[in-house]
């Protein structure tokens, strides 16, 4: 018999709109977007029980009872602009505004605002994740009713390296592969133009003119690396489908980490820490708030009245806890500072904020499907797929070997 690669399988993720009674469909959804990544995980949870009763012989377990099944689709993915870097935002988070922008050629751009509304609490978005497998027709394998878990990001000299986890139902085997839909032209936000800026918290980061920033600059940032975690917890309900749970959003919180050349600057973030204070030199009972901002710009889009519009990227955090910063005191190699951070309440503001500006229309959101069954792919037609009629997307749709 043929063997086959593993190199054959990819992924889509859809998100799931709500219908006009406020539910979302009840079935998986097709088309979204392809999530072009590497190092897929998805294998089922499925939870025994035994079942215990003497009867007369040595054994006493009856049989093990399936008690439930659900899945931890996860993968790791570049930080491409169209391609799940808005829509992976909007699921940790669950609120976005869009903000239309015509450049000087009368073509479209997009300013995306993703946050957490506080004031008017919303449930995490939903999605259909299918990892489809290109060397055969019908193999493809679907987790839905997907929520995000935790997403991850590393800043380093490899790039930026993003891993998004979720929480879904139990997967269902044999279906239709995906229709692979990627961005019209392969955009992903490097590390050449990352700045990343720490002051006091209170300062306004957000506010700032890239020349007053240049204040918050602490120099040589050598690594940078968060994992915000909505603490998913499955509950499941008397009568409810095997395989399917409810899926409630716990507390959100995160671990940062900062890794900054140690210089005459630098350095003074350890007794920001040490002290809670400007000043000082001997340890204290305060703590130390500050706030984070990162930004990264990309490729040119464009001009507005004549100024360059760029591909970009901001990320603020209006108040976090500084949790330890400290330089290593031997060794050989070049002099760091470590510092560590934890986001904390701050009112009804969003503990994080995310702007991109970026040329996708809208976010990927799925067709709903007439029927659970598994369909031919065989179609070689190239036509949008879902709710997003954006031109700056291309469809490929997969033909048999």
């Amino acid at each position: 018999m043929t063997g086959y690669n593993q190199s054959f399988h990819y992924w889509s993720i859809a998100l799931k709109k709500k219908d006009e009674t406020g539910e979302y469909p009840s079935l998986p959804v097709r088309g979204g977007i392809m999530a072009r990544g590497s190092a897929f995980e998805g294998e089922p949870n499925v939870e025994t029980d035994d079942w215990e009763a003497h009867d007369g012989s040595k054994s006493i377990v009856i049989a093990s009872d399936r008690t439930s099944a659900s899945a931890e689709p996860q993968w790791e993915q570049k930080a491409m602009f169209g391609e799940f870097f808005e829509d992976g935002w909007y699921m940790l988070l669950g609120s976005q505004e869009k903000k239309e922008v015509t450049l000087d050629d009368n073509s479209k751009v997009y300013e995306w605002k993703f946050y957490q509304d506080l004031v008017n609490p919303t449930p995490l978005p939903v999605a259909t994740i299918i990892n489809g497998y290109g060397a055969v027709e019908n193999d493809a394998i679907t987790y839905d009713n997907a929520k995000m878990s935790e997403l991850e990001y590393e800043i380093s000299d490899d790039g930026i390296n993003l891993t998004y986890t979720f929480g879904s139902d139990a997967p269902i085997l044999n279906q239709a592969n995906p229709v692979r839909t990627v961005g019209q032209s392969l955009s992903k936000l490097g590390v050449q133009n990352i700045h990343i800026y720490i002051s006091d918290f209170g300062v306004g980061l957000n506010k700032l003119t890239e020349e007053q920033l240049a204040t918050y600059d602490y120099g040589c940032v050598v690594s940078s690396s968060n994992s915000f975690n909505t603490n998913l917890e499955d509950f499941l309900c008397l009568g409810t489908p095997f395989g399917k749970a409810m899926k409630d959003e716990g507390k959100f919180e995160n671990d940062g980490e900062l890794e900054i050349q140690w210089n005459e600057k630098s350095q003074h973030l350890i007794d920001k820490w040490y002290t809670g204070a400007n000043d000082g030199n001997m340890v204290t009972e305060n703590n130390y708030f500050a706030e984070i901002l990162i930004t990264g710009t990309n490729r040119k889009l464009g001009e507005v009245s004549g100024a360059d519009v760029y591909e970009s990227f901001a990320m603020y955090l209006p108040k976090v806890e500084i949790t330890k910063a400290w330089s290593d005191l031997s060794g050989d190699e070049t002099k760091t500072i470590q510092v560590e951070y934890n986001l904390v309440n701050n009112g009804t503001v969003s503990p994080v904020n995310i702007d991109i500006l970026s040329q996708l229309e809208d976010l990927h959101w799925g067709t709903p499907q007439a029927t659970q069954s598994v369909q031919s792919n065989t179609s070689s037609q190239v036509t949008p797929t879902g709710d997003d009629s954006s031109m700056d997307y291309y469809l490929v749709i997969d033909t048999k070997p």
